[in-house]
């Protein structure tokens, strides 16, 4: 893919906003004229009657009024909007709490671009709730970092995530009514998964979510599919399964690593879920090499 980055003229100390000038127009699958990041902004609004004459991708942080047809309408945060080449873009909030609200940007235009918007037919100029708006953020920061901080920036990259973001806006307004985990539930299970060798107790798990223990179980369930306690005996046996290839270990020490003081248990609850003893598994591993 042809990617022409316009010239650099604005790079803000925090590295949050760029703009690229618009200099002469070239041929090519995809331009990136602009990409901004959690950038702070006043109380007021913003009414370009013919757009900026490119594409423009926002994400609202902060509950925001965005023009829709001859008038106005409130959208809630997490709001995102794609507007083409030449539609009105009209956005902003009089009214935020604080000293300002928060939006994050992309301008872009290019054949590839067209190609591909229409490829996966994403909705134009038509605001939408969007969960996994730290997802297109996160991609926003990556592109910045790509084409600033490199004096070659490797384009492949670029475009790859310009894909990836291109996807990640169709799923939103394909899956508009999807659920996400909530973070505090999400943050028990990544507290498993970070910490597989310990014995985690439901009171502890709840009380790190902030809900009572049957909520919680309840909660963890529906978006896991599986008790956080049997998730979290699992997550502890893969791990033992884990450190069985590394000979340095005798299974005597991952069992005491694990916190089981008899090498019986482990090796009885290590086969109920493999079907295989420790020693069957560190034997099935070295017949592998």
């Amino acid at each position: 893919m042809d990617i022409v980055i316009k010239n650099l003229y604005i790079i803000m100390k925090t590295v949050s906003k760029i703009f690229f000038s618009p200099s002469v127009i070239v041929k090519s699958d995809l331009i990136i004229s602009g990409i901004g990041v959690h950038e702070p902004m006043d109380k007021f609004m913003v009414d370009r009657p013919v757009g900026t004459g490119d594409y423009l991708l926002m994400c609202f942080h902060n509950s925001s009024i965005i023009g829709i047809d001859d008038g106005e309408q409130v959208f809630e945060p997490t709001t995102i909007i794609l507007w083409p080449p030449g539609s009105r873009q009209h956005y902003g909030n009089r009214k935020i709490e604080g000293s300002n609200w928060k939006h994050s940007w992309l301008h872009f235009e290019g054949t590839v671009a067209e190609r591909f918007i229409n490829k996966l037919g994403i909705p134009l100029a038509r605001p939408t709730n969007f969960g996994g708006r730290t997802e297109i953020e996160n991609i926003f920061g990556e592109m910045l970092h790509e084409l600033t901080v490199f004096r070659e920036p490797i384009m492949s990259i670029v475009e790859n995530l310009f894909e990836n973001l291109l996807l990640k806006v169709k799923r939103g307004f394909s899956n508009r009514d999807q659920e996400f985990v909530p973070h505090t539930i999400l943050e028990a299970k990544i507290y498993i998964d970070n910490n597989p060798e310990l014995s985690h107790s439901l009171e502890n798990l709840a009380e790190l979510s902030g809900y009572s223990v049957p909520h919680f179980c309840v909660l963890f369930k529906k978006y896991f599919g599986e008790p956080p306690v049997k998730y979290a005996n699992q997550a502890r046996m893969d791990h033992a399964a884990y450190l069985l290839r590394d000979l340095n270990l005798t299974i005597s020490q991952i069992s005491d690593r694990l916190g089981f003081g008899d090498l019986f248990h482990f090796s009885k609850r290590f086969k109920k879920r493999f079907g295989l003893s420790p020693r069957q598994m560190r034997r099935m591993f070295l017949k592998s090499c």
